[in-house]
């Protein structure tokens, strides 16, 4: 459903990143090592240069179901959402792929008219920053933060 596969050469599984019209910008590696600080490696690979997220992973695949309820689950990363789809949970979720929702996934937010959003960052990211980046979605769409 979401194009994964695996890099076998650098033991990275690799999906691809569509901006908010459904055009293909990119392919993204995470690493599939759990040592990856120790061995020095990145735990992400942009295999294409993207200038910068202004999209959410999971948005081709995942718009029509979150028009539908009304409601998002933003994760950081892909394999969080994924995770949830494959428990069988829900498909109304996204990835920002960073820890803080710029203008542009902000916009595509506004334009879809989501009513709930609920942002299920890790734990290390401080809710100033979240409440920074939110600000201006909190104005039209309830804001949650798990």
């Amino acid at each position: 459903m979401y194009g994964i596969c695996i890099d076998r050469a650098s033991n990275r599984i690799c999906y691809p990143i569509y901006d908010k019209d459904d055009n293909l910008i990119g392919v993204k590696g995470r690493t599939r090592f759990k040592n990856f600080k120790e061995l020095k490696i990145q735990k992400y690979n942009n295999y294409t240069k993207l200038k910068r997220m202004d999209t959410f992973v999971g948005l081709k695949q995942n718009r029509s179901i979150i028009q539908q309820v009304g409601s998002v689950i933003i994760f950081e990363g892909i394999k969080s959402g994924m995770k949830l789809c494959s428990w069988g949970l829900c498909n109304n979720w996204l990835a920002a792929e960073t820890s803080r929702l710029n203008k542009a996934q902000v916009e595509i937010l506004l334009n879809m008219q989501i009513r709930e959003v609920v942002i299920a960052f890790d734990r290390d990211v401080d809710m100033k920053s979240i409440k920074d980046c939110t600000a201006l979605l909190r104005r039209f769409s309830n804001v949650y933060v798990v």
